[in-house]
């Protein structure tokens, strides 16, 4: 989610910082792993606001002609960084759903915990979010043919 080893190694730590500051909070007998990733959702949150605040946008004409948008005859596969672009261009509200249901493979009820969220609300974005992923996904295809 973060494209930076060290960002995610220091979220990480910032979580369980934080879920050690706030055990007391911690109810025995519920689920574990859903109030941890709830936590982590909240650091990455955090993080991603600090990014917003920092970024800086490319005001030379030579940096844009070198990020411009690929042509219909590129003939490149999608990489791992590819992927991962797309995953980066769904909005966090969805992104987050999506990583938690397809890579951490939680359930339904445990995303639902975690982000403070209806259920019903989980699976409306989840598939928003594939959606969108397949989406694109598709456009890159299209590109590449």
């Amino acid at each position: 989610m973060l494209n930076d080893a060290s960002i995610a190694e220091d979220v990480v730590q910032e979580t369980c910082l934080r879920a050690w500051q706030n055990f007391d909070r911690f109810t025995p007998g519920t689920n574990a792993r859903a109030w941890l990733f709830a936590i982590l959702m909240k650091v990455v949150q955090t993080e991603y606001r600090r990014r917003e605040r920092w970024r800086v946008v490319p005001q030379s004409e030579e940096i844009l002609e070198n990020y411009a948008a690929p042509t219909s005859t590129n003939t490149e596969v999608l990489t791992d960084e590819g992927l991962l672009g797309v995953i980066e261009s769904i909005p966090l509200h969805y992104r987050q759903v999506l990583l938690m249901a397809d890579v951490a493979e939680l359930q339904y009820q445990e995303i639902a915990q975690a982000l403070r969220i209806p259920m019903g609300t989980v699976m409306s974005r989840l598939s928003r979010a594939r959606a969108r992923a397949r989406s694109q996904l598709m456009d890159f295809l299209k590109i590449t043919e």
